[in-house]
């Protein structure tokens, strides 16, 4: 049974335009914790990539290709192959960053291959979102939680528990915590347990 998770990758992508963030620090101790259960990570910090908003020229409906020429390409082929996604981002206006969004905009393609084009896909692994917010609103999490189900259900992911924290930073202060890293430590060991036993049941 261990042989048919061995090999096993998860991205981290980082979705804060600040270097040393709140949701870095946080997605940093999750996929250390991911790391522990034998499975390989890389993180991709979205700010430091050239990637082009989608222009809905549509184009891509006829071939599932992309006509903007960016670091996208560099992206696909390593985001699309990944067994799992932890999505770290914090919240801004109870949404995420406009570039993170941008990102994810440039997905359609996938989409496009999976519902329109009907191609083949293995659908196989999880994502989950890591977030921070600077209030405590109630559902402040909810729209940045649905957009990031549609971007993995594009990538043919099924969408794992969140790992959220409320009130970190409301003045852009570094307040991420020892105890709170140690949580998302925690929780990342626990998402790469249930990854592996999800892999194992397709």
């Amino acid at each position: 049974m261990e042989s048919a998770t061995k090999g096993l990758k998860v991205i981290g992508i980082a979705a804060s335009p600040r270097g040393q963030s709140n949701s870095t620090a946080l997605l940093k101790a999750a996929l250390k914790g991911v790391e522990s259960q034998g499975i390989t990570t890389r993180i991709l910090e979205l700010i430091k990539y050239n990637v082009l908003q989608c222009m809905g020229c549509n184009i891509c409906v006829h071939d599932g290709k992309c006509r903007l020429v960016d670091d996208m390409y560099d992206l696909y082929p390593e985001v699309s192959a990944a067994d799992g996604i932890l999505f770290a981002t914090p919240i801004y206006f109870y949404s995420l960053p406009g570039f993170a969004k941008i990102f994810i905009d440039r997905f359609q393609l996938y989409w496009v291959k999976k519902y329109v084009l009907k191609e083949k896909m293995s659908c196989r692994g999880l994502g989950a979102m890591i977030a921070v917010a600077g209030t405590k609103g109630e559902k402040v999490f909810l729209p940045s939680e649905l957009t990031l189900k549609y971007f993995f259900d594009s990538l043919c992911l099924e969408q794992y528990q969140s790992l959220t924290f409320r009130e970190v930073g409301p003045m852009g202060e570094f307040e991420v915590t020892a105890p709170m890293k140690q949580q998302a430590e925690k929780y990342g060991k626990q998402y790469a347990k249930i990854l592996k036993q999800h892999l194992l049941n397709k």
